[in-house]
């Protein structure tokens, strides 16, 4: 009896200290199974994040191409009208007499043109960065050269932001003659 108690004492130390180190390496094992679940929410949540940000830059730059060819066609029917964007040719020095139907329609042209401008400005950086450059050297190009534009842009500054009003030079708006 003796020999029993010794053996079965001899023998249960290490099954009672198994027993009491189970909850902790279950313990263990649940933390690094919880940081590996949470690492993988964090990558599902970035790569959706990431998907997002590609579904809003095509959007924009879908947008923008929607609106640029609302101008194009507008070219397109007036070709005569590309020379007070593209060839810093004002009103007064293009013959265009104020109050003429012509004149209404390159001030319609102009407003159109400006809302495209400006759509580029604010949604720029909505679109794939390769892209950035090139919509903002064509908005500076025909800001540049067109007075008609800056006119129309310094009479009707109130319903345009002042950070692409700026964009005009002040002498622009009256341009060569």
């Amino acid at each position: 009896m003796i020999i029993q108690q010794m053996l079965i004492s001899a023998d249960s130390t290490p099954l009672l200290q198994q027993q009491a180190e189970w909850p902790a390496q279950v313990q263990a094992w649940m933390s690094v199974i919880a940081a590996l679940i949470a690492l993988g929410g964090f990558l599902a949540v970035w790569f959706q994040i990431k998907q997002l940000k590609e579904a809003v830059q095509a959007e924009t730059h879908g947008r923008i191409y929607e609106h640029a060819l609302e101008v194009q066609r507008v070219f397109l029917e007036y070709p005569e009208f590309r020379r007070f964007f593209y060839d810093r040719v004002s009103l007064d020095g293009g013959g265009i007499r104020s109050g003429s139907l012509e004149h209404a329609r390159l001030l319609a042209f102009a407003e159109l043109v400006a809302d495209y401008l400006e759509h580029i400005s604010l949604q720029c950086e909505h679109v794939p960065e390769d892209v950035q450059e090139a919509w903002k050297n064509y908005r500076d190009h025909l800001i540049a050269n067109s007075p008609l534009l800056c006119s129309f842009l310094k009479e009707n500054r109130r319903n345009y932001s002042r950070e692409f009003v700026a964009l005009c030079p002040i002498d622009a708006a009256t341009g060569p003659r």
